[in-house]
């Protein structure tokens, strides 16, 4: 998978009315090179891409998640959630420590995260991260995969919850 997988992923998004052309906001160049230049870093290729597409937000899509750029990302925030990380892997007495070169680019609910390695490519791996129960492991091969199993993920819950509604409503008008 590549770009075009978030090409894939925004078009999901809308035809299933989790998110709209307006509501799907990229970043700027200038934002990602300050964050790059700011932490010294060079993020993988489709991160970036991710980033450029709808790094701001994408309609409901990961809502409740610090994913996005205006979550955690700008300036110092970046620190934070590498720092929140860590303070999370502290607390619950874990052996494990992040490698040197994780970039933990999302946090749920301050009881899991996710991370890739700078070193790991264009499209690294995804590694998650949770408490309950406590546990690290890599989840998908790629960065791309990890964004298309969440929009899959996130649309099957949305049409379910859709679903729930629905009969909800029909069996409150049979009484």
């Amino acid at each position: 998978m590549n770009e075009n997988c978030i090409l894939e992923v925004i078009a999901k998004l809308i035809a299933n009315g989790l998110a709209s052309p307006e509501t799907i906001v990229g970043c700027s160049e200038e934002e990602l090179n300050k964050l790059e230049q700011s932490c010294k870093i060079r993020l993988p290729r489709v991160y970036r891409e991710f980033l450029l597409k709808m790094g701001h937000g994408a309609g409901n899509f990961l809502q409740g998640t610090d994913i996005f750029f205006n979550h955690n990302f700008f300036g110092n925030d970046f620190y934070e959630l590498q720092e929140a990380a860590k303070r999370l892997l502290i607390r619950n007495g874990n052996n494990f420590s992040l490698p040197s070169d994780a970039f933990v680019f999302s946090m749920h609910q301050g009881y899991q995260f996710n991370y890739f390695s700078l070193s790991r490519g264009d499209d690294p791996p995804v590694y998650f991260y949770e408490t309950r129960p406590e546990h690290c492991e890599k989840k998908w091969e790629t960065f791309s995969q990890f964004l298309l199993v969440s929009c899959e993920e996130e649309i099957r819950l949305d049409q379910l919850i859709r679903r729930m509604e629905k009969e909800k409503c029909e069996a409150l008008k049979l009484k």
